[in-house]
């Protein structure tokens, strides 16, 4: 899979940087790498709904009300306008 691909060129890449800049054999930062490996590695969960979502757009199946797309964008201003 590419995504898999991508992961292990960006890890040898970083673990390239990481060992370039000093001279220690591990990761001084393991938290941070752990967080790049978690960004770089989407769930397959999402590419699943990604596709379904798509089907059923494509199929003219996907249909939400125009009150849930209005009540969505209420609560996302609401936040907005009280700062």
């Amino acid at each position: 899979m590419h995504t898999q691909a991508r992961r292990d060129d960006a890890e040898r890449h970083i673990a390239a940087g990481v060992h370039a800049q000093r001279a220690e054999p591990a990761s001084p930062y393991p938290a941070q790498v752990e967080v790049l490996r978690g960004l770089l590695e989407p769930p397959e969960v999402r590419e699943h709904l990604v596709a379904s979502l798509k089907s059923a757009i494509d199929h003219n199946r996907y249909h939400i009300p125009g009150e849930l797309v209005a009540q969505s964008m209420m609560e996302c201003m609401v936040p907005c306008l009280r700062n």
